[in-house]
């Protein structure tokens, strides 16, 4: 089963939020708070960098489990980013956590690293998608 949903507002995600958890819980057994954390990094990151500045918002989230892993793909309609860069600043996210252990902002995709088995950018930053190895 995959569950797929198209948001504009954080309110759309509030709502679909019992629902993915409930999925979650279901096929992800007791790694269903990580994903979920992670999840939320990567969202917010899209409405808060990617579509900040577009009109009409869409974000599409959607989460499909393929034999022993589980995918959470973003995708946005604003502006994609330099990812390349970004993951070469952070290199190992526990020595950047180290060295930026009092910055309250600038730390979801070294959160998101530490939490998932695999994160890749395409479409120019635009998609992210988690991957999470399942027992």
């Amino acid at each position: 089963m995959t569950l797929a949903y198209t948001i504009t507002r954080y309110e759309e995600l509030d709502e679909k939020l019992p629902t993915i958890e409930k999925y979650l819980q279901k096929i992800a057994y007791g790694n269903h708070v990580k994903i979920l954390y992670a999840l939320l990094e990567a969202v917010n990151n899209a409405f808060e960098h990617g579509t900040y500045t577009v009109k009409d918002v869409s974000i599409t989230l959607s989460i499909k489990k393929i034999d022993k892993e589980l995918y959470v793909e973003v995708l946005h309609n604003g502006y994609g980013f330099d990812y390349e860069q970004k993951l070469r600043l952070i290199g190992n996210p526990d020595n950047f956590f180290e060295t930026y252990q009092t910055c309250i902002r600038g730390r979801g995709i070294a959160i998101m690293q530490k939490l998932a088995d695999k994160i890749i950018y395409t479409d120019e930053g635009k998609k992210l998608t988690l991957t999470f190895k399942l027992e």
